[in-house]
C-alpha cells in the first residue's frame, strides 16, 4: 500500500517530467 505511494512520490520528486 505504502510502497505504491512511495514509488509515485519518488518518481515525482526525482523526475517529475517523466510522469507528466
Amino acid at each position: 500500500m505504502h510502497s505504491f505511494a512511495y514509488h509515485y512520490i519518488l518518481e515525482y520528486l526525482f523526475c517529475p517530467g517523466l510522469l507528466w
